[in-house]
């Protein structure tokens, strides 16, 4: 498991605690961590639960903003099939 923590070089990009950080959590599957999650996501507002889904980049994740509008991110690496 691994975390990362990325700000916005850009900080006129939106007001204090409004997505200038974003927190970014490594974790093996993120299916069994959404369905583990999915009541207390069921209570947040409608539009701040993404996913899970499969992203251009390689990487399936589950997005949520949190309570201060910064967002979490929780991804794990696809892997490619094999041919």
């Amino acid at each position: 498991m691994g975390f990362r923590l990325l700000e916005l070089e850009n900080t006129d990009a939106g007001p204090p605690a409004f997505r200038r950080f974003a927190y970014y959590v490594d974790v093996q599957d993120v299916d069994v961590l959404f369905a583990e999650l999915k009541p207390k996501l069921d209570t947040l507002p409608a539009g701040d639960v993404h996913g899970p889904a499969d992203k251009s980049y390689g990487q399936r994740e589950l997005l949520v903003v949190a309570p201060d509008g910064n967002l979490i991110a929780f991804g794990q690496a696809i892997r490619k099939q094999q041919e």
